[in-house]
């Protein structure tokens, strides 16, 4: 929101922006609803429509666009300026190296949020965040919380990216107090180095998996098929061997490893395992006796799986 002066009178004017999920101002508009300034942008913020072209002499214009930063056209540069660095939108590149470059020895330390800047910003022109990982977390959250009902409800996914986009710009602000930064600093870290605390997560987890469990109930076929392709075993491959027990089927598979070798897969039917409320299907590597190489079997006569393995419910 911003103030202005009316004119000579003593009258101000309020402004307010509409921006999207990376903080990009798309519209300026006055307390009534007015439209002053709409922009439209090219990916990496080049401005394609901008009914109110900036002028250094325009008192009406208002020069925090793209990402919320400051449009600099002094000089004729078309600049946006993030703090550490000046963005260039029509190359699509810093005008200088990352001074933190040396983290990043994959990427060029000239590009910018690493060539994607439709999910990701970076606040201060050092440290690109993906915005749309950390706001998926926050809207499984709200999953959890509301229901499914809650994602066709717009205001779930804006709050979501809002919620990241505003944490940042926070953090690096030169305007935000130590307080301010502090709290900031806090949600903004549980969205990057733990997205969610381990019993939000497994809530948010419960959540989406209860709503997809009610709008599509899986058979055995999709949970065998689903937990095969998790461990890179294909649909189409014919077992090296398969078994059955009082709990259901297995299937023995070789599937391809490094350097020539093959790696032995076991993909097997729970039905009577007393940890899972649901019968249900779970594939992995089989672990061997390092004496032998014989596949290790557990008390049912089946092999063992090691601890990367996969399961999936049915109905």
């Amino acid at each position: 929101m911003g103030l202005q002066k009316s004119g000579t009178t003593d009258k101000f004017t309020f402004y307010y922006q509409n921006k999207d999920h990376l903080g990009t101002v798309r519209e300026t508009v006055t307390s009534t609803g007015a439209m002053k300034q709409r922009v439209n942008y090219y990916p990496f913020g080049g401005q394609l429509v901008d009914t109110l072209r900036v002028m250094m002499w325009n008192r009406d214009a208002q020069p925090y666009k793209y990402n919320g930063k400051e449009f600099d056209n002094m000089y004729g540069l078309n600049t946006y300026d993030y703090g550490a660095r000046q963005h260039y939108p029509v190359l699509a590149r810093w005008d200088r190296i990352d001074p933190l470059c040396e983290k990043y020895y994959g990427v060029s330390p000239y590009a910018y949020c690493e060539n994607d800047p439709v999910n990701a910003i970076d606040p201060d022109g050092r440290n690109g965040l993906k915005v749309s990982i950390k706001a998926g977390w926050k809207i499984a959250k709200t999953v959890a919380k509301n229901g499914v009902k809650s994602l066709a409800k717009g205001a779930t996914y804006a709050e979501a990216f809002n919620d990241v986009v505003e944490d940042a710009k926070t953090v690096f602000g030169s305007n935000a107090s130590t307080k301010d930064r502090f709290i900031s600093g806090a949600s903004l870290a549980s969205e990057i180095f733990s997205p969610v605390s381990i019993r939000d997560g497994k809530a948010a987890i419960k959540g989406v998996k209860t709503a997809v469990d009610h709008t599509s109930k899986q058979t055995s076929r999709a949970a065998r098929r689903k937990v095969m392709r998790d461990q890179g075993i294909p649909t189409s491959q014919q077992p090296k061997s398969q078994s059955r027990n009082a709990s259901g089927r297995e299937y023995t598979y070789e599937t391809p490893d490094s350097y020539g070798t093959t790696n032995t897969k076991s993909v097997q039917q729970q039905t009577m395992d007393r940890s899972h409320d649901k019968p249900h299907w779970e594939a992995g590597s089989v672990k061997t006796n390092d004496n032998t190489g014989e596949p290790r079997r557990n008390r049912y006569g089946r092999p063992k799986l090691d601890n990367t393995n996969s399961k999936e419910e049915y109905e």
